[in-house]
C-alpha cells in the first residue's frame, strides 16, 4: 500500500554563540535509556527580543500522516533578564500535593495518563516524554497515545537528536484501526535546555494548538524528556488560551501536574532551566501583543 507524504524540510536554524554546559549525573541518567542519533551540546540560552522573526521553507514528498517540519532562521537577540522569580515559585509549590493520576487541571474531564511520564495539561492537550521506543517492536508508548485519542503530535526535538517516528505513525494507525489521514505530525525544533530561536516559532506552535482546540482534536506535545521544552510550551499555551491568567499561574499549574509524573522524583522541576521558567513567567499572549502593537501604531 502506498502513502502520500506532506513534508516541509526547513533550513537549519542559526544560533548565536552559546556556552556549553557539561551534562551532569541526572542528564546522563535521563539520556541513558534513550536511543540517540547524536546529541547536541547543552547550552545556556538567553531571553528573546520581541522583534525576532522566522520563516519556514517547503518542499514536498508523500504519507497518509501529514508531516510538517518548521524552523526559524532568525538569530536570537539577547538582552539582560531581570531577577528571576523562580526561587519564590519553587518555595511556594514545594508543599503542593500531586494531582490525582486521572485528573486534569480544568477539572472538567477525568482520564488516565496514557504513559507514566505524561500529564493532561487540558482535556485536549497532553504533555509527555519522547513517545517512540525504536528497539521495542510493540511501540507501547506511541500506541498508548494513539489509543488515548491523540491525533496531532508536536515534536520539539531537533533533527537528528533522536530516532524519528513520523514514518512509523501510519503503520501503527493501521494496526490500531485508526485512519492514518486523521493523524498529523508537526516538528518545531528547539535545542535541548534552551529557548526557541524566535518568538514567532513559539507563536507558530500555539497556532497549531489553537487550531486543534477549535477542531476538538487531542494534541500531544513532547521533547526528549518532556521536562524543559515541553513544560515551556505548555506554560505558554495555558497563558495564550486563557486557562491561566498569567505566566505565574501557568507555572503553578504545571508544578501541580508534574508532581504526578513518574520521573518527578529525579527531575522535580518543569520547565527545567531558569531561562525556560522566565520565558513562561514573562510570556505575552499573541493576542495581547498584537493589541499593543496596534495601539502603538495608532499613537504615531
Amino acid at each position: 500500500m502506498s502513502y502520500q507524504f506532506l513534508e516541509y524540510i526547513p533550513p537549519r536554524a542559526s544560533y548565536p554563540p552559546m556556552a556549553v554546559v557539561k551534562p551532569g549525573r541526572k542528564d546522563r541518567e535521563r539520556d541513558r535509556d534513550r536511543p540517540s542519533l547524536g546529541l547536541k551540546p547543552r547550552c545556556k540560552a538567553s531571553s528573546l527580543a520581541l522583534n525576532s522573526t522566522g520563516s519556514p521553507s517547503t518542499s514536498g514528498s508523500s504519507s497518509s500522516v501529514s508531516i510538517i517540519n518548521r524552523s526559524s532562521n532568525s538569530p536570537v537577540n539577547a538582552h539582560p533578564s531581570p531577577t528571576s522569580p523562580r526561587k519564590e515559585h519553587l518555595a511556594s509549590v514545594s508543599s503542593t500535593k500531586p494531582s490525582a493520576i486521572t485528573g486534569t487541571i480544568t477539572g472538567t474531564t477525568l482520564r488516565p495518563r496514557p504513559i507514566p511520564n505524561s500529564y493532561w495539561a487540558t482535556p485536549l492537550l497532553l504533555a509527555c516524554e519522547y513517545p517512540f521506543t525504536p528497539f521495542n517492536p510493540h511501540k507501547p508508548k506511541l500506541d498508548a497515545l494513539l489509543r488515548a485519542g491523540v491525533r496531532t503530535f508536536i515534536d520539539l526535538t531537533e533533527d537528528g537528536e533522536l530516532v524519528p517516528y513520523s514514518d512509523v505513525l501510519s503503520q501503527r494507525c493501521q494496526l490500531l484501526n485508526i485512519e492514518p489521514s486523521q493523524v498529523e505530525y508537526h516538528r518545531f525544533p528547539i535545542r535541548d535546555r534552551c529557548l526557541p530561536s524566535s518568538l514567532e516559532l513559539m507563536y507558530s506552535v500555539l497556532d497549531i494548538l489553537r487550531q486543534n482546540a477549535v477542531r476538538g482534536r487531542i494534541s500531544a506535545v513532547h521533547c526528549r524528556g518532556g521536562i524543559g521544552r515541553t513544560g515551556m510550551v505548555i506554560g505558554c499555551w495555558l497563558v495564550e488560551s486563557g486557562v491561566a491568567k498569567n505566566g505565574a499561574e501557568a507555572l503553578e499549574i504545571i508544578a501541580r501536574e508534574w508532581k504526578g509524573v513518574q520521573k518527578c522524583s529525579k527531575y522535580p522541576n518543569s520547565p527545567e532551566t531558569g531561562d525556560q521558567f522566565d520565558f513562561v513567567y514573562r510570556f505575552c499572549p499573541k493576542v495581547a501583543l498584537t493589541a499593543v502593537k496596534q495601539a502603538l501604531i495608532g499613537e504615531t
